[in-house]
């Protein structure tokens, strides 16, 4: 087994050639068996690592609703995240605010709904028979979101989570120094404190396809002017020098056609520079196939096969070490790619093959700088991926206070406190042991919020005990109460039962 036109050599089982089928030009770097997020089975062949242990199911609006055919688009947004759902059954696409450890979901007031089935927040578009793919960018309390249509037929949308309710309502900007028109954009992406969309279109001027243009907003996404723009490419209105996508990675928002790959830098309207293109042969293959990994770098998929670039300099080809990819045809359109930073992996999934659309993935990890797959028919498929940083949840506001031990016999006594958080979710932990011992028993590790006693059972009599509780709430323990004197207490002796029992008969009377 191996890569194609690689031989496998016969080394030691730990060392390079048999299990770095994946990438034999690289001495020992990639001749790991096991990674956090993926292994190796056997030479070059990559496996997934397990799904979330949650899985939620976006709804549609119908009276009974049903789940969504697709997933077009999920990023973070303030302290949680946004997603956006497509039916095909009511060809609409739908908005989702949800949580940040995307395990539940907000109504438009932001109002927790406690289930795994989120309502749509609003209708983005309708008589939308098909999936595209969407982009979202966020600034101060907005988020503006883009549909991926050629024919640009689905204008720009705007959500204002600042308002009580939020509302979802077209983008409108002053293109012409007067009025507003809708504003038609195949991609959005937030740099430098503006707004960026790419794909331009405009409602009033009749120029419903601009593929080679960019529009920028001033700072803090005021609304954009008709000059505040510029073409990349080589072509004015080329659909070969289209934009497919704009990706920032440090300090550089990488803009890529299908077949170059320009730099834009700079920090605002009379800074912005994108003199030159770093590749005039590789650009971007679809509209998620980029992502920024750590200190700048920049990985993506052209339309050769995965590549990389660092700031300013030239693009480096990675595809020379995964010859495969060259003899497969690739759907571009499906590629998607993602960086698990707490693993240091980039991940590429993607489809080939005109017929069966067989799923095959493919990781680099950027710190062995190796390259690993592609696997095959791995048996999962995705249309988004993205880095939700959660927020870490309230813990407990205090431990529990107040101790006392009541109704004790000769196994059981009562242990009594008054709670330091009683909120919902919050549970409280007891444990006992014999005083002077070393390890605890738990008593219970369930007990509900609300309740303040619990009463220990199956206990020596005449044995001196202590016991501790503490509150745990979103995975986060307080501190123990106990122990303490409150909390020590000494079963009583066991009655005895009676001996020497012995019967003694009186006759009373008699002949």
């Amino acid at each position: 087994m191996g890569i194609p036109g690689f031989p496998s050599m016969p080394f030691g089982p730990f060392v390079k050639g048999a299990i770095d089928g994946a990438n034999p030009l690289l001495s020992l770097q990639g001749s790991g068996r096991y990674l956090r997020n993926a292994y190796l089975s056997g030479a070059g062949r990559l496996m997934a690592r397990p799904g979330t242990q949650l899985a939620m199911t976006l709804m549609d609006d119908q009276g009974s609703p049903a789940a969504c055919t697709s997933v077009a688009a999920l990023t973070a947004f303030g302290d949680g995240a946004l997603a956006v759902g497509h039916s095909t059954v009511t060809s609409r696409f739908y908005l989702y605010w949800l949580n940040d450890s995307l395990t539940d979901w907000y109504n438009i007031s932001k109002v927790v709904q406690g289930s795994l089935t989120p309502a749509p927040i609003a209708v983005l578009w309708s008589s939308a028979s098909a999936v595209k793919d969407v982009t979202i960018a966020e600034g101060l309390g907005f988020a503006y979101i883009a549909h991926n249509d050629p024919s640009t037929t689905f204008n720009t949308k705007q959500f204002d989570s600042t308002q009580t309710p939020g509302v979802v309502s077209n983008y409108t900007a002053d293109l012409r120094g007067s009025g507003a028109e809708n504003t038609y954009f195949r991609g959005v992406v937030s740099f430098q404190q503006s707004l960026w969309g790419w794909g331009y279109g405009s409602q009033a001027a009749n120029d419903n396809d601009r593929p080679e243009l960019l529009r920028f907003s001033p700072p803090f996404f005021a609304a954009m002017q008709q000059n505040d723009n510029f073409g990349v490419g080589h072509r004015v209105r080329s659909q070969r020098e289209r934009v497919v996508a704009a990706v920032v990675a440090g300090q550089v928002l990488y803009v890529g056609t299908g077949y170059s790959l320009w730099p834009v830098t700079g920090f605002g309207r009379d800074s912005w520079d994108k003199s030159r293109p770093l590749d005039d042969s590789y650009g971007f293959a679809g509209l998620k196939s980029a992502v920024a990994a750590r200190n700048g770098w920049l990985y993506y998929w052209s339309n050769r096969g995965p590549m990389r670039v660092f700031q300013m300099q030239q693009p480096e080809p990675l595809f020379d070490l995964l010859p495969v990819t060259s003899l497969s045809v690739v759907n571009a359109k499906d590629i998607v790619a993602t960086f698990d930073p707490d693993r240091n992996q980039v991940m590429w999934l993607y489809q080939d093959g005109t017929s069966g659309r067989v799923s095959r993935l493919a990781a680099y990890d950027v710190m062995k700088d190796v390259l690993l797959g592609p696997d095959g028919d791995i048996g999962m498929g995705m249309r988004v991926a993205a880095l939700i940083q959660p927020v870490l949840a309230p813990g407990p506001t205090g431990p529990p206070t107040g101790a006392s031990t009541t109704n004790i016999g000769a196994s059981v006594a009562k242990a009594n406190w008054t709670n330091g958080e009683a909120a919902a979710g919050t549970v409280t932990v007891i444990e006992y042991r014999i005083q002077g011992g070393t390890a605890w028993t738990v008593a219970s590790s369930s007990i509900q919020a609300g309740v303040v006693s619990y009463q220990l059972t199956g206990l020596a009599a005449a044995t001196a005990y202590e016991w501790r509780v503490k509150h745990l709430r979103n995975g986060q323990s307080s501190a123990y109460l106990g122990p303490a004197a409150a909390t020590q207490f000494t079963t009583v002796a066991a009655l005895l039962p009676p001996t020497n029992v012995a019967m003694t008969v009186h006759l009373i009377g008699g002949d």
